[in-house]
């Protein structure tokens, strides 16, 4: 961990983590629509322990 804070390149990975945490509760927040949306037939839409998860994240 201490060698990322020596290169040239710490901030493209700082930027690429932040990045990433936004990004996760679009993704959550899609999946969670997506999978129980009215076009998944019933039995393939996702089950409360799935949509618990998605919406701890």
């Amino acid at each position: 961990m201490i060698l990322l804070t020596r290169g040239p390149h710490f901030s493209l990975i700082i930027a690429c983590g932040a990045l990433g945490a936004f990004f996760m509760p679009f993704l959550a927040l899609t999946l969670v629509l997506m999978l129980n949306g009215w076009a998944v037939p019933r039995e393939w839409r996702s089950g409360w322990l799935s949509n618990l998860l998605l919406a701890l994240a």
